[in-house]
């Protein structure tokens, strides 16, 4: 049985119910399909069947193997046809492999995973600095990626976060938070840095 049938009113669960956007099934179906996984993973078994799963996996190796297979014909058919990887819709550009919607999605994805914000989140942290960079104090060019989903030049603005907490500190220019990184964030360097441009100004003392 299909997971869903197309209704003139829309699209519906094969338990009836009004599906979530981009989604095949219910609220509730998804809720308890990811209730059961979780049961799953807990117990070792795998998503797709009742065998037991690879160590520190979420499926058996049957079913792993199958993954593999669905996943290479995949991208075999999107880069003959040249389409995006992710939704298999949409034409991508020459040497890419994503489509730019799908991109820009999956890049505020990762930014979620390592972060721990979300895109409403971190845009107000860029509004609460008036769209300045909390480091030097001008505005920034740009948003926080382009079509490629990588930062922009050098004055657009990145996340900045501490490596070893991982708590976002704030928002940077691409040019600053590199030099941050170069510097390897130890405040008496970057002092010494600030002191040396100081002293050697022109007109200043020559070494």
């Amino acid at each position: 049985m299909a997971d869903f049938v197309l209704m003139p009113t829309g699209i519906l669960c094969r338990c009836g119910r009004p599906v979530m956007s981009g989604s095949r099934r219910c609220p509730a179906c998804r809720c308890s399909s990811r209730k059961s996984k979780v049961r799953r993973r807990v117990l070792g078994i795998c998503c797709d069947c009742a065998k037991p799963a690879i160590a520190g996996e979420r499926r058996c190796r049957e079913h792993k193997e199958q993954g593999r297979q669905r996943n290479r014909a995949r991208d075999a058919h999107t880069s003959a046809h040249g389409l995006c990887r992710n939704c298999g819709r949409r034409q991508v550009k020459l040497g890419t492999r994503r489509c730019e919607h799908c991109t820009r999605r999956v890049s505020w994805q990762r930014r979620h995973r390592l972060y721990g914000k979300s895109r409403e989140q971190i845009e107000q942290l860029v509004s609460d600095q008036g769209h300045c960079c909390a480091a030097c104090g001008l505005r920034f060019v740009g948003s926080l990626t382009n079509d490629s989903g990588k930062p922009g030049g050098r004055f657009a603005p990145v996340i900045d976060h501490d490596h070893n907490s991982g708590r976002v500190r704030g928002i940077l220019h691409n040019s600053c938070n590199t030099a941050l990184g170069l510097l390897g964030e130890e405040p008496s360097r970057i002092r010494s840095l600030g002191e040396y441009l100081e002293r050697h100004r022109e007109g200043g003392p020559t070494p």
